[in-house]
């Protein structure tokens, strides 16, 4: 996948003295450039496959984590339960 494909380079004014990066309507950085072309350098630079797997992971650890926190809160709540039946 072409991860760079993803950004849009536009012109900050009319004038097109200064150029942002965005991601749909979002400012992908704050930097702002001279040029077209050294916005799309800036972009170019980046390992984007390096950084797409560092998102993927971390999503993966917090989806993990998520899971863990609903099977502890599930035997919470069955240990509850349990416990409430005993005292019956």
């Amino acid at each position: 996948m072409d991860y760079r494909s993803i950004f849009v380079v536009r012109p900050l004014d009319a004038e097109e003295k200064e150029y942002v990066i965005t991601i749909g309507n979002h400012l992908a950085t704050e930097k702002r450039f001279k040029t077209k072309a050294d916005a799309r350098r800036c972009i170019d630079d980046k390992n984007w496959d390096l950084i797409a797997s560092l998102i993927f992971a971390c999503h993966e650890m917090i989806e993990a984590e998520k899971t863990e926190q609903n099977k502890q809160k599930e035997n919470k709540e069955t240990e509850s339960s349990t416990n409430d039946n005993k005292e019956e």
